[in-house]
């Protein structure tokens, strides 16, 4: 009714009411009037059967009478009953004169012991019924052991199965072939494996391995983009230099566009494996596991600080294809970690390379020296001048001193903070501490070499360290007893 409403509502009509005895069609919406009154009901149509050619069971009668009718089993169910002949005979009857002394009648039927010999018109039937369930060809072979026999039985048996399309869709993969390694590489960092694992402990982790050296790379990515690739290997590129090659499986991340373009921009040729066959990217894959074995079992810390315990293991151990350590392959060194503090001649060493920097460092020739007492100028870092006349009153390292102003408190500046200042006639001392300073230890300041006294302050190290003054006489080597001479008695 709505349907109507809507059709009708284009157009401009009036409702009149008729009663129906005057209508001459009640529903002309629905019924067609039909010119004729015949009621003659038309007769039903034909329903043509199509017959089909349904397989009956194979069964005994079946084969006794195919088996009279066969060309070469009627000749053999005589044979079997009359007796065999001693004259040569055809190639097709070898296979029944071989067993002549096993092949019995049964009710008309042949017989080789107690399994049924099947007419040639039969064989396609019974072979289908064998491999009804779809068994393999030794299941299927055994099967047809137990009941009949013919002829090339198994050749018709394994053509059987491996005919059928049900059993080879459904049918296992093959042996694997052989592991084909790759080519060796004669440089580190020549050819690099890639590989995404995760989302592993809610990270997604890009796997770079080094084919020579073993080193490993591991760098959490937001996504497996190509942008998010080209990002972490643009690092890593700066640091070790650009491959020959980088071997990956076929991701939408390594097979972009964008991917391709960085690789040839590069220079570095991009191989890929066979797709769905991660064995092939060997070096990657077995390193996945690796990786993820190792995190579920570093429980402490962050996963920034389990993912670099793990590398810095990693880095350290040899391993097992090289017998060297991945870092000393890749640099041509091993890094320190806590595993060398373990050794005596290693702690020793480094601490006496340390001694002599350090002693290098504070008899360098060529460096600016100033004494308690020295007029400076001052790097003033506060409003006013860049510059500022000083004194120094203490020295508090090799390089620092404790300076004081006529106007303010005393500060401490490093000797690159410093400039020599020569006093002229009319300048005065800062204050009279420093004049009765250095009138009352004048000579105790300055020693015969021109060199100042140590000041003990409360900031002073506790190495030794003896100041000299800026004068036209060159500094003499400070001589001390080596530390190690300590520990003897």
């Amino acid at each position: 009714m709505l349907r109507w409403s809507l059709m009708l509502a284009a157009y401009e009509y009036e409702l009149l009411y008729r009663p129906g005895a005057r209508l001459a069609n009640a529903d002309g919406l629905s019924r067609l009037p039909m010119p004729s009154a015949d009621k003659e009901i038309p007769p039903p149509g034909d329903i043509l059967l199509l017959e089909t050619d349904v397989e009956t069971p194979v069964d005994a009668r079946t084969i006794e009478r195919l088996t009279r009718h066969d060309r070469i089993l009627a000749r053999v169910l005589h044979w079997a009953l009359c007796g065999w002949p001693v004259a040569k005979q055809p190639e097709e009857f070898r296979s029944f004169i071989q067993r002549k002394s096993e092949i019995s009648v049964h009710r008309n039927c042949l017989l080789w012991g107690s399994r049924v010999i099947i007419p040639e018109k039969a064989r396609s039937r019974v072979l289908r019924l064998l491999h009804e369930a779809h068994p393999g060809i030794v299941r299927m072979k055994a099967l047809a052991r137990s009941y009949v026999w013919w002829p090339r039985l198994e050749d018709d048996t394994e053509h059987m199965v491996k005919e059928c399309s049900a059993c080879q869709e459904a049918q296992c993969a093959p042996n694997r072939a052989p592991v084909n390694p790759w080519e060796r590489t004669e440089k580190p960092w020549s050819r690099l494996h890639l590989d995404f694992a995760g989302p592993f402990q809610g990270q997604v982790l890009l796997i770079v391995v080094d084919s020579y050296s073993k080193w490993l790379d591991v760098s959490p990515v937001r996504t497996t983009s190509a942008k998010a690739v080209i990002d972490k290997l643009a690092s890593l590129f700066a640091t070790h230099g650009l491959p020959d090659v980088i071997v990956t499986d076929n991701g939408t991340a390594f097979t972009a566009a964008e991917f391709k373009e960085f690789a040839k921009a590069n220079t570095i040729r991009h191989a890929t494996v066979a797709p769905y066959h991660p064995s092939s990217n060997g070096q990657a894959e077995r390193v996945v596991q690796t990786v993820k074995q190792s995190l579920r079992k570093i429980i402490h810390g962050s996963w920034t600080l389990r993912l670099a315990r793990f590398l810095l293991n990693q880095h350290l151990t040899p391993h097992t294809a090289t017998g060297i350590s991945p870092a000393e392959v890749l640099m041509s060194r091993r890094p320190t970690s806590l595993l060398d503090n373990l050794h005596p001649d290693s702690v020793w060493t480094r601490r006496c390379r340390q001694d002599e920097v350090e002693r290098n460092t504070i008899n360098a020739e060529g460096t600016r020296r100033f004494a308690v007492g020295d007029p400076v100028y001052m790097r003033n870092y506060k409003d006013g001048q860049k510059w500022i006349p000083a004194f120094i009153t203490g020295i508090t390292g090799p390089r620092s001193y404790t300076l004081s102003t006529s106007e303010g408190e005393p500060e401490r500046r490093h000797i690159d903070q410093v400039r020599s200042r020569t006093l002229s006639t009319h300048d005065d001392a800062p204050n009279k501490e420093v004049d009765d300073t250095e009138t009352q230890n004048g000579g105790a300041q300055r020693n015969k070499d021109n060199r100042p006294a140590e000041t003990p302050t409360s900031s002073t190290p506790a190495k030794p360290f003896i100041p000299t003054s800026v004068s036209g006489e060159r500094p003499k080597r400070q001589r001390t007893k080596p530390r190690y001479l300590n520990d003897y008695v």
